[in-house]
């Protein structure tokens, strides 16, 4: 099964997605995870650095996790590791690291 907001907005600015990311973050944080969920897939139709885009994959799979649906997680997870987040500031790749623990 796909995921099922991949392809409902339009493109977007890099600069737009970024502001985008920041309130995807913070629902996140107050635990409003499928708007979390519809922001992320939002700005991640921006052109993004692979980087932005592997932490609005890996935390687009933290909110499905949160959600229950591991499935989505794991899929998101997985994109994300496609993208080799191993350049990632603290030197760990936090989406394979998810993967291996939930998905594996």
């Amino acid at each position: 099964m796909g995921d099922y907001t991949e392809n409902l907005f339009p493109k977007i600015s890099r600069s737009e997605a970024m502001k985008i990311m920041s309130q995807a973050d913070e629902a996140f944080e107050q635990q409003q995870f499928r708007k979390a969920v519809r922001l992320f897939s939002q700005a991640l139709q921006a052109p993004l650095a692979d980087l932005d885009r592997g932490y609005m994959l890996y935390m687009k799979g933290k909110a499905y996790q949160e959600l229950g649906d591991m499935e989505r997680a794991c899929q998101q997870w997985s994109k994300a590791i496609e993208l080799d987040l191993t350049q990632h500031p603290m030197g760990v790749d936090i989406a394979n690291e998810a993967y291996k623990k939930y998905c594996e």
